[in-house]
């Protein structure tokens, strides 16, 4: 079946609180990161080469978003901002 064991489901739950649970938004676009689109892969693990699916923006162009704040980019071009 699917059913996961405990331990299956502890170390799945390890492995995801090393990242960021929360949205990384483009700062170029607004794009909102979406694992679905993007192999199923956590932000962070996307290396250096990663571009905006929506508008080709590099990845040091996206920064965390918490509530209606979004964060400082990767690059540290920008300083946070409400939307």
């Amino acid at each position: 079946g699917n059913k996961k064991s405990a331990a299956a489901k502890e170390a799945q739950a390890l492995e995801e609180s090393k990242y960021w649970q929360g949205e990384w938004v483009c700062k170029d676009c607004g794009y909102i990161y979406n694992r679905a689109e993007c192999a199923g892969m956590f932000f962070e693990e996307q290396g250096p080469g990663f571009r905006c699916p929506q508008c080709s923006g590099p990845r040091r162009r996206y920064a965390k978003k918490v509530g209606d704040v979004v964060g400082t980019t990767l690059d540290g071009g920008d300083a946070p901002i409400l939307i």
